[in-house]
């Protein structure tokens, strides 16, 4: 490949299929073992499933993505079960006894990691991973299932706190 095409400077960088998936994900297949799954960051599975494949003539770079494209089912009862008990601890335990105490700005921050977690067990109920935080509600919005029901009152609830935090 040339380095450089119509006045634009090439940015590809090749490297073996095996050493790719170990740099993002950590494994060159796909885990054998429940906790090895649940030390690959969500948000680097997310990034693989969406990486575009150009060509794939042989078909392996495609057979080692789509072998990572789901977690075991008790990985994923895991997952959900997790982001269950977080989303509880901040949105109901520490949002409420903030506001309690008039701390606002504290339960504005709660509320934040109330939304993330709910959004984050959509995806596990969607049978997809959550992307980096910045882009998550942003896919959040795509999810075919639950999305459309739920998006709206994590948004009334941004709303609510706001408000909040305004009187003080």
């Amino acid at each position: 490949m040339p380095r450089e095409f119509l006045g634009y400077r090439r940015y590809c960088q090749i490297e073996h299929l095996n050493h790719y998936l170990t740099k993002l994900v950590g494994f060159e297949s796909a885990p054998k073992k429940d906790m090895d799954w649940l030390h690959i960051p969500e948000q680097h599975l997310f990034e693989l499933m969406h990486r575009p494949i150009f060509y794939d003539g042989p078909g392996d770079v495609t057979a080692a993505f789509e072998a990572f494209a789901q977690y075991p089912q008790d990985v994923w009862l895991k997952r959900l079960s997790a982001c269950l008990i977080w989303s509880n601890e901040c949105g109901i335990k520490h949002l409420m006894r903030a506001e309690q105490r008039g701390e606002y700005v504290t339960a504005a921050m709660y509320w934040s990691r109330f939304a993330m977690f709910v959004m984050k067990a959509v995806f596990v109920l969607n049978k997809q991973y959550a992307p980096y935080h910045k882009w998550l509600h942003r896919e959040f919005l795509k999810l075919p299932k639950l999305a459309d029901e739920v998006g709206p009152l994590i948004q009334k609830g941004f709303e609510q706190v706001e408000g909040k935090s305004e009187q003080v």
